[in-house]
């Protein structure tokens, strides 16, 4: 329950009731109906001058403060532990609990015999709506008939507000409209699905002949049944509500709340009996002695117990031992103890600077793709290009886009095979007329337009001024050019401008493909004017289960007679559908198989290659 009240007159001005804790969304509805003076919130009401809120974290969010702003109204944040400071409010909730809730069924803090205690039926409680309607009646009694102590000549709350004579600020109804809703803060487009918003599609009748207006949403917090559209252009007219498109029957919702629940109460019965089993239990003693157990465990029933733990732990599943390491070299000591007091080792030689710049012999090739086997993890000997649900469909994105002269954003978490992906299609589609570049981390547009000058293969030297850039980028992207931006998380909001007013400019012939991994789509996402560029987004997700099964045995012959089933626990216990990782542990395996001599992948070997994986050994 989530409340205001006018501290001059008493008068409750605005209330709002959530079946939970209220949040920011129960704030500004109960705002609303503070500051609306019109039926059935009046006549209580008008703009306040100030507002004073306790340290809620409802009322301290950056939505309320930025409601309240739009009409610049202070917010007072009162500190915490000192409820005199807030003395109306404080009374206000003990009077509603001693006149209202004490008499209400359910009530849990009325007083009742010990010996006579029964918890309150569901069927005996109020509805929620009945319970809503005995609020409001009570809040109008409350203004209208109450006397409350504080006010001159015993008036009611409604008489000491028509008798104040301070001027009331009325908003306007259309400014109110839409109050308590936020802003998406992104500019969308209405398409033939209608218009996105957090991955779902929202429809309504009204935006059939609407088909690429550019448009802002605007939602109540913590409600996505609906989404007010507004134009992005002009004034931000107000074009309709959408509606969530297929959303769930009450029969699915109230499944789905059963399945919840059965699975919360499972997970607390498991919670409860892990504990207990954690903590041990000791004997009582009546003399001096070391106490012992209450329980004790058999070894069958503690070696059942490790087994079941070890089978989901891969750092116990691992074999490190079962292929030992080769002898070392003469050339590298033997670790030897040393005396407690010797400081040997601490005159070790360190390398010298130029033993240090030796080491690095040749630098990656600038902005071509690079060679078919260079784009396998680690070079993987054997390795086959598998033509995979994601990679075909990014061959048919990447394709499109080459034949449109568009922007695409490819984007995955790490070790799916994003860049692969690209590469693979790009030596297919556009071999000659693709360039690659990559960055560190938050490059500046200096950085970009070096990196660009080389990739391209200009002439002569990088310019000394912008503007020559620029001149020399129009010049040569007149002619078809593919760029391959790889981890474009970490482009700027600058770079991503130039690339841009690159890509904008009329005489370009200019393709752009942005990869990158965690980061990438919410930073493009980030920046409108990019955004509404991007011509296909596709996100490269770890493989499922089934697709394994096929395209594990195809991308490398270790696996082409493996048993499907080894192949299944591998990708549940270790790979988990990641290409880089069943690259890794291809390559673990292929050494075991001539280090070991076996001739076929088996679980022991596999429990070996684990050894090789990131484990940590519990404590």
């Amino acid at each position: 329950m989530t409340w205001f009240i006018d501290v001059a007159t008493k008068a409750i001005v605005g209330v709002a009731v959530t079946p939970h804790q209220p949040g920011r969304d129960a704030v500004l509805a109960a705002l609303r109906t503070g500051i609306s003076r019109t039926t059935p919130y009046g006549p209580f009401g008008g703009l306040p001058a100030r507002v004073r809120v306790d340290r809620g974290k409802e009322f301290l969010c950056r939505t309320v403060y930025r409601a309240l702003g739009v009409f610049a109204v202070a917010v007072d944040d009162l500190p915490a532990y000192t409820p005199y400071r807030k003395g109306t409010i404080e009374g206000l909730n003990g009077a509603v609990e001693r006149m209202l809730f004490v008499s209400m069924p359910g009530y849990t803090r009325r007083a009742r015999a010990a010996e006579a205690y029964q918890p309150e039926r569901p069927e005996d409680l109020l509805p929620f709506e009945d319970f809503v309607e005995a609020l409001l009646d009570w809040v109008s009694w409350w203004n209208t008939e109450h006397h409350p102590r504080g006010l001159t000549g015993g008036r009611t709350p409604q008489q000491a507000w028509d008798a104040d004579p301070a001027p009331i600020e009325v908003v306007p109804e259309e400014h109110l409209a839409f109050f308590a809703l936020e802003d998406d803060g992104r500019v969308r487009k209405i398409t033939t699905n209608g218009v996105s918003w957090r991955r779902r599609p929202y429809i309504a009748p009204w935006m059939t002949g609407q088909v690429g207006t550019p448009v802002r949403l605007r939602y109540l917090p913590h409600y996505d049944g609906t989404v007010e559209v507004f134009a992005a252009t002009g004034n931000g007219q107000h074009l309709g509500t959408a509606y969530l498109a297929e959303a769930a029957t009450r029969a699915q919702q109230r499944a789905l709340a059963t399945i919840r629940t059965r699975k919360a109460q499972a997970l607390r019965a498991d919670l409860r009996a892990a504990e207990k089993r954690r903590r041990p239990r000791y004997t009582a003693t009546t003399t001096p002695a070391t106490p012992g157990r209450r329980r004790t465990q058999t070894t069958g029933d503690a070696q059942a117990e490790i087994n079941q733990a070890q089978t989901t732990d891969l750092a116990a599943r691992a074999l490190p031992d079962l292929i030992p390491p080769r002898e070392p070299p003469a050339t590298w000591a033997r670790p030897r103890k040393r005396p407690p007091s010797s400081d040997a080792g601490l005159s070790a030689k360190m390398p010298s600077e130029h033993e240090e710049s030796c080491t690095i012999t040749s630098s990656p090739r600038r902005g071509r793709l690079p060679a078919p086997q260079e784009d396998h993890f680690m070079r993987l000997p054997g390795a086959q290009v598998v033509s995979t649900r994601a990679l075909l469909t990014a061959r048919e994105n990447i394709r499109s886009a080459v034949e449109s002269r568009a922007m695409i954003c490819i984007y995955g978490s790490a070790g799916n095979g994003k860049s692969f992906a690209v590469n693979a299609c790009l030596r297919e589609l556009a071999p000659t007329l693709t360039r690659r570049i990559q960055f560190r981390a938050r490059p500046s547009t200096r950085d970009l337009r070096h990196e660009l000058f080389h990739a391209l293969g200009l002439p002569g030297r990088p310019p000394a001024h912008p503007i020559e850039f620029d001149r020399m980028f129009r010049a040569a992207l007149q002619e078809p050019r593919v760029l391959v931006c790889d981890e474009a998380q970490w482009l700027s909001k600058l770079c991503f401008e130039y690339l841009r007013y690159l890509w904008d400019d009329t005489e370009s012939d200019l393709t752009i493909v942005f990869t990158g991994g965690n980061g990438c789509f919410e930073m493009l996402q980030s920046e409108p004017m990019l955004e509404s560029r991007v011509y296909a987004w596709q996100e490269i997700t770890r493989m499922p289960l089934d697709e394994i099964l096929d395209v594990v045995p195809a991308f490398h012959p270790l696996w082409d007679d493996a048993d499907p089933d080894l192949i299944a626990l591998c990708d549940e216990e270790a790979a988990h559908g990641n290409f880089r990782a069943w690259a890794k542990i291809t390559r673990h395996l292929t050494t075991g198989l001539r280090e070991s001599g076996r001739t076929r992948i088996d679980e022991e070997l596999l429990r070996w290659a684990y050894s090789k994986l990131r484990t940590r050994q519990a404590a």
